[in-house]
C-alpha cells in the first residue's frame, strides 16, 4: 500500500511551483543569521533504517515505540534504560503502517493509529511483547494526526481526536478510548481537510489548523464534555487567524498547540517548496479575535527542492512547549529550541543537526528529516529525525529548569506523568 506522502507527491509539487514566487508573512523578521545562546547536546541516538519515513512515537515507562509510513518496517521497540544507548529490543505491528502512536503510562497501554483508519489498543504489561486488546475502523481511510486527551477529572476517560487531510472529506473524529476492547467513534464532522487539532489540559480550549485555512480557537468543552458532542467549530471567521490567506500564498497550517499558564499558541505553517514554511506566536486572549504577535523563519529558507533539503526544507513541524520555551522539530534543520519569553520576538537558543546522515533524499524528505512532536521525560528530549532515527538530547540554556524538571510532556496529548 502506498503511503499518504507518497501519494500526494504530485500535489505537493504542484502547490510548490505555486507559493514559488510569493513573499514571506509581513510578521516574520529578516531571515538573519542566529546566534544560538544555549545547546543542544546529544546523549544517545538509536539509528533505524535509513530508507524509510520513521514519523510517530510514543514513549511508555523505558521504551519508545517508533512508528513507520511502510507496511514493510515493523514498529521499532527501543529500550530506553539508559539514554545514553537506547537499543532496539523487538518489534510489533508488522503489516500496519503507521500514522502515529500514543501510550498511556500508568495504564501500561499503547494507541496505534493506522492507514485505512483503524485504531488498536495495546497492553504493555510486557512491554517488550504487546498484547492486543482491541480494534476499531473509524468513518476515514486518510487519518492525518491524533491527539489524545486525557480527562483530569476522571483519568480512565480518553479521547482520540483524529483528522483528515482529504480534501472535501469530513475533517475531524471523535473517538472514546477509555475502554480498549470497545472503542467507538462518536462523532465525525466538518467538511474540511483538518491538519491537526490540540486541546488545552483541562479540555476547556481547543486549536484547529486547516490545511489552507488558518488556524482557529473554538470551546473544546463541546467535545470533551461527557455529554453528547455538539463542537461550534467554525473553519474560517471568527476565532480565526489566517497567515496564508494574507499573504496570498499557498501554505498548510500545520500544528497549534497552547502555551501552559499563558494566552498564547505556538502555530507551525509547513510549506512545500519555496517559499518554506514559518513559525508564529499567536495571541489568544480573546479567542474570537486571536492575534499574530511575532514569527520566525529560517534564514536558510526558499532553497528549491533537492534530494539533501526534501520539499519541506527549512520549514517547522511539530511543537512542544513550557511556558517560555517552544522545542520544534525543523525538518532540514533538526531540532531547534525557542526562547519566547517575549512572544513578539521568538529567538532560537539552541538547534541539533546530525553530522551523520541518510546519504540520499526519500520521497518528500531530504538528508535530515525532524519531524516528531518532541517528547520531555526526566528533562531529556527525545524526537525522531524521520531519516537516521530517534535522538535523546539534553538542553542547556535559558529556561532549561522548565525541561530538566519535566517527568513527561509531548505537544499532541494532555497527557502529564
Amino acid at each position: 500500500m502506498r503511503t499518504l506522502l507518497r501519494s500526494l507527491l504530485p500535489t505537493a509539487l504542484a502547490l510548490a511551483a505555486c507559493g514559488a514566487d510569493t513573499a514571506a508573512p509581513v510578521d516574520a523578521p529578516p531571515a538573519d543569521a542566529f546566534q544560538p545562546t544555549g545547546a543542544l547536546t546529544k546523549i544517545g541516538h538509536a539509528p533505524l533504517a535509513a530508507d524509510t519515513q520513521w514519523l510517530g512515537m510514543a514513549i511508555a515507562g523505558d521504551h519508545a515505540y517508533v512508528g513507520h509510513r511502510w507496511q514493510d518496517s515493523p514498529v521499532q521497540i527501543i529500550d530506553l534504560h539508559d539514554p545514553a544507548a537506547p537499543m532496539k529490543v523487538g518489534t510489533m505491528a508488522p503489516d500496519l503502517e503507521i500514522v502515529e502512536l500514543h501510550a498511556v503510562a500508568d495504564l501500561a497501554r499503547l494507541y496505534v493509529l493506522a492507514t485505512g483508519g483503524l485504531v488498536i489498543a495495546y497492553d504493555l504489561a510486557d512491554p517488550v511483547h504487546p498484547v492486543e486488546l482491541g480494534r476499531v475502523t473509524i468513518s476515514t481511510v486518510l487519518p492525518h494526526e491524533m491527539y489524545l486527551w486525557r480527562d483530569p477529572a476522571a483519568p480512565a476517560r480518553i479521547l482520540g481526536l483524529i483528522t483528515s487531510v482529504a480534501n472535501g472529506a469530513v475533517g475531524l473524529r471523535v473517538v472514546d478510548l477509555s475502554d480498549p476492547r470497545a472503542m467507538t467513534e462518536r462523532w465525525a464532522g466538518f467538511e474540511q481537510g483538518i491538519h491537526g487539532v490540540s486541546v488545552a489540559a483541562d479540555g476547556t480550549r481547543g486549536f484547529v489548523s486547516t490545511l489552507y485555512s488558518g488556524m482557529g480557537v473554538f470551546d473544546a468543552t463541546t467535545i470533551t464534555g461527557p455529554g453528547p458532542i455538539a463542537p461550534t467549530i467554525q473553519t474560517s471567521g471568527s476565532g480565526f487567524v489566517n497567515s496564508c490567506r494574507r499573504q496570498h500564498q499557498t501554505c498548510i497550517t500545520h500544528s497549534a498547540v497552547e502555551v501552559p499558564g499563558r494566552p498564547l499558541a505556538v502555530v507551525t505553517y509547513e510549506n512545500e517548496g519555496v517559499p518554506e514554511g514559518w513559525m508564529e506566536l499567536v495571541d489568544v486572549t480573546t479567542p474570537a479575535t486571536p492575534q499574530v504577535v511575532g514569527a520566525w523563519r529560517h534564514p536558510a529558507s526558499g532553497q528549491p527542492f533537492s534530494p539533501d533539503i526534501g520539499m519541506f526544507g527549512y520549514g517547522p513541524h511539530n511543537p512542544t512547549t513550557t511556558a517560555h520555551l517552544a522545542v520544534v522539530s525543523w525538518y532540514r534543520a533538526g531540532l531547534m529550541v525557542f526562547d519566547i519569553s517575549d512572544p513578539t520576538h521568538p529567538t532560537p537558543v539552541a538547534t541539533f543537526e546530525p553530522t551523520k546522515r541518510a546519504t540520499d533524499g526519500f520521497g518528500l524528505w531530504g538528508q535530515v528529516a525532524f519531524v516528531s512532536y518532541p517528547i520531555i521525560k526526566d528533562g531529556l528530549i527525545y524526537v525522531l529525525d524521520g531519516r537516521n532515527g530517534l535522538y535523546v538530547l539534553r538542553y542547556t540554556g535559558p529556561y532549561h529548569e522548565e525541561l530538566d524538571g519535566v517527568r513527561f510532556l509531548e505537544g499532541n496529548s494532555n497527557r502529564r506523568d
